[in-house]
């Protein structure tokens, strides 16, 4: 081992150990609160007689989620902060309009929702969503092209900013993330780079084939920089060539001053853990006390049945009555349901989940859907927001990382015949900025269309042919052959008229 990767390897060590040592108990936290969105409130508890799961932790996260990632996201790349003559020279205009053409195609609207439930949810049950992105060589990209950037949802307690105080990751110094790899592949990487580990490795890792990596990242004039460690041996190391962190952060509830944001689970949780055991509870109580029983004199009565239509014999005289007596049912306590369903409720209602934002209304006309739609959005507007500015920095890295790797003259799969030799290369001196729009897809979005839809109809705005195909997709099929026929009908009525 050389000075260098002696160098490396402490550099990396040094943050490995503190990273670490802070790091579990964010994992505990997060795995905690995936346990109670899960439903497994009651472990450690096996003892307990009624166990009872009314998981208001999961229908408000899952109301969260859905508005969230209910919507349709739209990418468009410009040369925003470049001079004028740069931005319309056709070579950038060029460039610039194969980079958006890549992106869309390789990240349509089922592939990008996808993503963004992925990332979404992370962020509401963890607080934190972290998209990262690394050039993966081996994919096929077609038109006789290898590699393409491959984006993956990871788990914030693996991801250690060198900064926790700091919310921006571009204002960061480093990052050390935590992943899984194998022996194997390690080896393989570190052959490439000149390097023969695998018995070395293996012997670390106690013969396991599964094995730690950790890659860190910082940032040397401009550039990030690479270090790969396992089990305290250097696997590779080098420049990226990146001008941005391949991170995308979204934090649904940021805290001041905190990389990580605050999970929506964790105020939830004393209310579900009442809930759940006053109900349990309850359901004792009234296993205990609902019916009433039977106290008997055994030394009169040896034996007692509930059967209907059977005797039961009684040695002496006197009044029998002495013999048995009837314990009533026990009483609950007047309001004790009412509270654990009023808790229940204004714990939804304070997190957004109200009757109208969970759908439990039937609207009737167009500006009634709208009212309610805005209403049970209202609270999440600020969340929309902070997703589209981490899909924004998600969407800039793809550019950096595709103007870094693919070359000059590579197009995109949809390029058309004059964007064959475009130069993605220019663009890395003045990297384009992102912007994401916002489509509303939900269910309340396709109704109101229709509503509209149908009034332009009944008032003669628009023609049967022109009414199909405005129709929102997924409400029939066929809509081509539909569209033929009554192209076809309309012009035999025009030309009945004539």
């Amino acid at each position: 081992m050389n000075e260098k990767e002696k160098r490396l390897l402490a550099q990396i060590q040094n943050f490995k150990e503190n990273a670490l040592a802070r790091g579990d108990s964010f994992r505990y936290e997060c795995e905690r609160y995936e346990k109670y969105y899960l439903g497994e409130q009651w472990q450690g508890e096996e003892n307990r007689g009624e166990k009872p799961v009314f998981n208001i932790i999961k229908r408000i996260c899952d109301y969260v989620i859905s508005t969230l990632s209910g919507k349709e996201f739209s990418i468009s790349y410009s040369l925003e902060g470049a001079p004028i003559s740069i931005q319309k020279n056709e070579s950038f205009i060029r460039a610039l309009s194969v980079l958006g053409k890549h992106v869309s195609y390789k990240n349509d609207s089922e592939t990008l929702g996808k993503l963004v439930f992925s990332l979404a949810r992370d962020a509401v049950i963890y607080g934190t969503g972290i998209l990262y992105t690394h050039w993966d060589s081996s994919v096929i990209s077609g038109g006789g092209y290898m590699g393409e950037p491959v984006t993956d949802v990871i788990e914030p307690y693996r991801v250690f900013p060198g900064d926790v105080c700091e919310p921006s990751v571009e204002r960061q110094t480093c990052f050390l993330i935590k992943g899984r790899s194998t022996v194997s592949a390690l080896s393989k990487e570190a052959a490439l780079h000149g390097r023969d580990i695998k018995k070395k490795l293996s012997d670390a890792n106690g013969g396991e084939e599964s094995i730690d990596l950790y890659i860190m990242l910082c940032k040397e004039n401009g550039s990030v920089r690479f270090i790969k460690e396992s089990c305290g041996i250097l696997i590779s190391e080098g420049d990226t060539g990146l001008s941005r962190f391949p991170i995308a952060v979204f934090t649904p509830t940021p805290k001041r001053n905190s990389f990580f944001g605050v999970s929506y689970v964790k105020g939830i949780i004393p209310n579900q853990r009442y809930i759940n055991t006053s109900y349990s509870m309850l359901m004792k109580h009234m296993q205990d006390t609902a019916f009433s029983k039977v106290i008997y004199d055994k030394s009169r009565i040896p034996e007692w049945t509930g059967e209907p239509g059977v005797a039961i014999g009684a040695h002496g005289g006197g009044n029998l009555s002495d013999c048995v007596s009837v314990v009533g049912c026990g009483r609950l306590e007047d309001g004790y349901v009412e509270l654990t369903k009023d808790i229940a409720e204004r714990t939804k209602e304070l997190y957004g989940a109200t009757e109208t934002a969970l759908g439990n209304v039937e609207p009737t006309n167009t500006s009634a859907i709208m009212a309610v739609k805005e209403a049970a959005e209202g609270q999440l507007r600020g969340c929309v927001i902070l997703l589209v500015s981490a899909l924004e920095a998600q969407a800039e890295i793809w550019a950096d990382v595709i103007c870094t790797y693919f070359g000059d003259g590579r197009g995109a799969p949809v390029s058309s015949a004059s964007e064959e030799n475009a130069r993605l290369s220019l663009l890395k001196e003045y990297l384009p900025r992102c912007r994401v729009t916002v489509n509303d897809r939900s269910k309340f979005g396709s109704t109101v269309a229709l509503s509209v839809l149908d009034k332009l109809l009944e008032h003669g705005a628009i023609s049967p042919s022109e009414y199909i195909k405005r129709l929102p997709d997924g409400i029939i099929s066929d809509k081509a052959s539909l569209i033929e026929n009554a192209s076809a009908l309309e012009k035999k009525n025009e030309n009945g008229k004539e």
